[in-house]
Order: C-alpha cells, then structure tokens, then sequence
C-alpha cells in the first residue's frame, strides 16, 4: 500500500533504498540482539552514586547498630554538644520547613517561622484554610473535606533543631570519631541542656555544658521503639533519648583524628581550674575553700585564655557552620514559584497538586499537537511487519 504512494520513478528509487536500509538496521538489530550481553545494560555499569544524605549530618539509629557492637540493641556512642565558633548564641539552630507532593514528584521549602517570623508566605497559605469559617464540604480524591480539614491534612510542616557536636566515641561508625558534625537535637537532650544551662530557679548557677574545654560527655543511650507486629512503624517511630545523660567532669575537645588535642599538663590545668569552679558554686564550701578556689581561678584564668583560642581556632577550621548548613534558605526563584503554584492548586482551587491537570495548559498542549498537520508529520520509516520476533 505504501509503495503506491509513490508514483514517479525517483519516488520509487528512494522508497526501495530506505526500504532496504530498514531491513539491513533491523537485521542488524537482530544479529545484536541474539548475541546480547544482559549484563552490558549502560544502568547496570553506571557508577554507584552517591547517597544524597546529608554527610554533614550526625545519625544515632538504633535500628542500624551492629548486634555484635550492641547486643542490647540500643544505639550507644559518646559526644561533645559544643558552641558554634561563628556565633555562639546561634548555638542551637531552629528549622523549620513544609513537605509538599505536585505532579513531578516531592519538594521541600524552609519556612520563615524557624525564627518566628509569620510573613512567611506558606503559612499564610495555610492560615486561609484552617481559619476559613466555610463548613460545606468537598470532594478531592473520594474523601470529603472542609477547607480547614483539606488544610491542616495538605500542609506538612515540621520543625527540627541542629546543634554541632563532636564523636568522642562511636562502635557503630568509628570513621565519625573525631569529626565536627551537626546534629538533629532530640528533645529530651534539648530540654536537659536548656533546663541545666538556664535553670528557671535562679538559685542555681547555669551550667557551660557546651564549652569547649570545660563542658562534659554526653553518653548516648539510644533505645528502639517496641516491637509491635501490628505497628511495625512504632520501632523507628518512638525513638528514645530519655537513658542518655551527661557526664559529670569536663572534658575537652579531641583532635579530628580521635587523639587529645591537649597535653596532659593543659588537661590537668583545666581539670584544676573546673574544679575550683565546681567549689565557688557549692553552697556548702566554707569561705576558705572558697577563698582557696578564687585564688586557683585567677592563677589559671590567662593560660586558660590560650587554650581557649587554641580550641576556637580548632574548631573554626575543622568544623561546617550549622547556620550556613542547617540554618533557613531562602527558596530559589523556580522554587518558590513551584511552590505558589502548588498553593494556588491545594488553596485557590482545592485540589491535588499530584493529579491536578490544568485546563488552559491542557489546551495549550492540545493546540500545539493540532499545529503539526499530516503534511507537515514525519515521514514513517517504512518496516517489516515481520520485525517483532518474540524474543
């Protein structure tokens, strides 16, 4: 039949050399085919890539221990929750951010709310759902919704604080021993630290629990959640931080090779000095002892000084900036644009930005296929209907 389309002689001539060109790249194909290496497939040789965790990012999983590191099954290792070198008030860094699904696939936007600013532009989207005085319902994907119900169920925000810590000692990951990482900061750690480091009773000193000399050990103990064949999600859900605890002497800093940064005499001179700091705020030390460690402090506070530049500088050149890291980012241009357009189709037009099809896109799409007429079509390569061998 397609041959007699072609009515003149060069027609003909072309359309049995293209013919025949087919039929040799198909039985090239063929020849290939039948002789084909599976294992050859190019994804199968790609190199391995590379996890887009962040590697910045200290993890305590008590799902991914070692048994024959810790038979109990909880998740134990040591730390140093220290200062950010940059900026020691932004010690501890508020995140938070929204989770949102469209049609190509998942995406994340911070929000402004990590440091309480309520301009962000997510959250007043959000606000217009779950203040929305309309009762009726709706329909989106064979379940009914109020506004404020369609709201509170499409906008997933999550709030999550980092500090920097130091591994002193790790079974599970010995490679991370040394190393500055920031970390996701429980809360049951974070309410430890707050509670010893700004006590709300004002008779009791607060505790330098982060400083790089002076500050503690922080034992991790990290326990699974229970075991329940009904809920298998409940053991990576229910996390516990509440066996974890705190060291009672100092302990300083280590190089990023796991060996002391200190010398033993720097080591003793701290020890000294945290002692007599111990003693100046026991409320049962008589005025001699007290005296005795006034004396001890001020003896030790210059060489002190020293060692404390020496630490800072230490951990400014080994150490990532959690602000830059884990701090807000503002969204890109195309980001937040996405995102505008994810809100314009949950709040405006209250549907499923994953299955949502615009109309005027669609028919813009459809007017672009009708601009191709058969004139303007590619010609079809003509082939054997034989080709599709079943093999």
């Amino acid at each position: 039949m397609l041959a007699s389309v072609f009515t003149k002689p060069k027609q003909k001539k072309l359309y049995t050399k293209m013919a025949k060109t087919a039929e040799n790249n198909n039985q090239g194909f063929i020849d290939d085919l039948m002789g084909f290496d599976p294992s050859q497939v190019a994804a199968f040789n790609e190199p391995e890539q590379k996890s887009n965790q962040n590697q910045n990012l200290y993890k305590t999983n008590p799902l991914k221990v070692d048994p024959k590191v810790a038979p109990d099954g909880h998740y134990h290792a040591k730390v140093r929750i220290i200062y950010n070198p940059y900026d020691m008030k932004m010690s501890i860094i508020n995140n938070a951010h929204y989770a949102m699904t469209d049609a190509n696939g998942f995406f994340m936007v911070d929000s402004k709310l990590a440091f309480g600013d309520r301009n962000c532009f997510m959250f007043k989207a959000w606000k217009k759902l779950h203040f929305s005085e309309d009762t009726e319902k709706f329909t989106v994907d064979g379940k009914q919704y109020t506004k404020k119900e369609w709201g509170d169920h499409m906008f997933d925000k999550s709030e999550e604080r980092f500090c920097l810590v130091q591994v002193i000692e790790d079974a599970n990951q010995p490679d991370k021993v040394g190393k500055f990482l920031g970390w996701r900061l429980p809360k049951a750690i974070y309410d430890t630290l707050q509670a010893k480091m700004s006590p709300t009773d004002k008779s009791k000193a607060p505790q330098d629990l982060m400083n790089y000399l002076f500050g503690p050990v922080l034992e991790l103990d990290v326990t699974p959640g229970p075991d329940d064949p009904q809920h298998p999600e409940r053991k990576q859900r229910e996390i516990k931080y509440t066996l974890c605890s705190f060291e009672a002497d100092p302990t300083p800093i280590l190089s990023v090779t796991g060996e002391e940064l200190f010398s033993d005499d720097e080591r003793d001179m701290i020890s000294d000095y945290a002692a007599a700091k111990k003693v100046l705020t026991d409320t049962k030390a008589t005025a001699k002892k007290k005296d005795e460690a006034m004396a001890k402090c001020k003896d030790l506070v210059e060489p002190l000084k020293k060692l404390m530049q020496k630490a800072i500088d230490y951990v400014k050149e080994n150490a990532i900036n959690i602000v830059e890291e884990f701090g807000y980012h503002e969204p890109s241009d195309e980001l937040k644009k996405r995102a505008e357009k994810w809100i314009d189709i949950v709040v405006e037009k209250l549907q499923n930005p994953q299955t949502y099809v615009d109309a005027e896109e669609a028919s813009n799409d459809s007017k672009d296929n009708e601009k191709m007429t058969p004139k303007e079509a590619p010609a079809q390569m003509p082939g054997n209907p034989n080709d599709d061998l079943p093999f």
